[in-house]
């Protein structure tokens, strides 16, 4: 009886911890809420390769979900050639060194934004960024 509650049990933490991954049009997806998902990058390497605009949607839907898009994920635009960024308004948090070594080199933070992750655009050759008011932590390594 006992291994099978244990069994139960964790099959149960699996399961609570999987998550949903997909991709809409040239982006991938993580769901990380009931009505919300994280950007990782794109879909493709090769159109990582190209000097592609980041412009993401605010909400994707999947298999009828509608999602906000909250955060951009860890490395999610590590090493692409994009040379510029728009991020939407959903967008609370970017991770760990979403942008480094992009060849980002302006950008305007969306309103809304709270929380930039260390290392966000290392190795970027930035020359203007604008932060929002909302802005309520820089984290460093």
């Amino acid at each position: 009886m006992n291994r099978l509650l244990l069994l139960l049990s964790a099959a149960f933490c699996f399961a609570a911890t999987a998550q949903t991954t997909f991709i809409d049009g040239d982006y991938a997806y993580t769901v990380t809420g009931n009505s919300t998902v994280e950007v990782n990058g794109f879909s493709t390497d090769s159109i990582k390769k190209l000097a592609k605009p980041i412009e993401f949607p605010a909400s994707v839907t999947h298999e009828g979900v509608t999602y906000n898009v909250t955060t951009v994920g860890e490395e999610a635009f590590k090493w692409s050639n994009s040379t510029s960024a728009t991020l939407p308004s959903t967008v609370v948090e970017i991770k760990m060194s979403a942008f480094s070594g992009t060849k980002i080199t302006t950008i305007t933070l969306n309103d809304g934004l709270k929380i930039i992750g260390p290392y966000a655009f290392s190795s970027a050759p930035l020359t203007a960024i604008t932060c929002p008011a909302s802005l309520e932590r820089i984290e460093n390594s």
